[in-house]
């Protein structure tokens, strides 16, 4: 055998283990590829849209224990305000003591005697319509003074038929006013 056959031979050799090589990766990626489930990429997984449901019990516990923290923030300002409102009340009573106090430190203070009544008697003989009264009564009221003038009493008659706009004015006749609200 010379060289060149032996190279001819190796050659075919070659080619021999490289297709029985070939077909026998190409058997093992095919029973591989049925053991194995199928490759998936990562492009093509998208999350579910539906959430899962959560159980009845875990949502009933949350609302309740959402329910009971607002309770107590409530409570807790209420209370906050109700201790703000006491201080104020504090603050405020102690005013009102030092107050108290300081006005009984101070001597009493008594009155002087008040004037006189002074009650207004009408001239034409008629009941005092209106009385000004600025103390305790008199021991006795002022006589009624007869009216000697005719132009007075005419004065005093016009006034009392003439129309009045105010009603009030009406129930009081010019006569019987008081000398001091003229």
């Amino acid at each position: 055998m010379s060289g060149s056959t032996l190279q001819k031979e190796i050659a075919a050799l070659r080619g021999y283990l490289g297709t029985t090589l070939s077909a026998q990766a190409e058997r093992l990626h095919g029973d591989l590829a049925v053991l194995l489930p199928a490759p998936r990429t990562p492009d093509l997984d998208v999350p579910t849209m539906v959430p899962e449901r959560r159980p009845w019990g875990a949502i009933a516990g949350w609302s309740l224990a959402l329910v009971a923290a607002a309770a107590a923030a409530f409570f807790y300002w209420s209370w906050w305000m109700q201790g703000n409102e006491v201080a104020v009340l504090r603050s405020d009573l102690s005013a009102a003591q030092s107050e108290v106090e300081a006005l009984r430190a101070r001597p009493e203070v008594v009155s002087p005697v008040a004037p006189a009544a002074e009650t207004f008697v009408p001239t034409d003989g008629s009941a005092p319509a209106v009385t000004e009264t600025m103390g305790p009564p008199a021991a006795a009221a002022a006589p009624a003074t007869p009216v000697a003038d005719a132009a007075t009493q005419a004065a005093t008659a016009a006034a009392a038929s003439a129309p009045v706009s105010n009603p009030a004015d009406a129930a009081t006749p010019a006569a019987t006013i008081s000398p001091r609200a003229q």
